[in-house]
């Protein structure tokens, strides 16, 4: 079952005019997926809610956006070329945001009162 954060993310997505066709199901999984890819980069494991969802969507963006693009290093289509790194994984503006929000490992984030 979705979480509200979820939810919320897949009504921020499906609100863009290259993903209205994709099924609710489609979308949720890429957006678990982009979570848990978030959560891995910043040590983190709770989801930090609404203050990620734009980097939650842009991951998501960015994986549907491969889809279909397995194994390939580059493509042009007429007068755009595009080219993916192996080694980067991940667009270097997502990573650069997700940065901001990076716990040092070993490290409890929670202040004890």
């Amino acid at each position: 079952m979705a979480t509200e954060h979820t939810l919320r993310r897949l009504a921020r997505i499906k609100a863009l005019p290259s993903f209205k066709n994709k099924s609710d199901e489609a979308l949720t999984v890429y957006l678990e997926d982009a979570l848990s890819v978030f959560l891995d980069y910043t040590h983190r494991s709770v989801d930090p809610g609404e203050a990620v969802d734009s980097i939650i969507c842009d991951l998501a963006k960015y994986s549907l956006g491969k889809e279909g693009m397995e194994g390939i290093k580059d493509a042009k289509d007429g007068e755009m070329q595009r080219k993916w790194s192996e080694e980067a994984g991940l667009p270097s503006e997502v990573t650069a945001r997700m940065k901001l929000y990076r716990q040092v490992v070993g490290v409890n984030a929670t202040p004890k009162l």
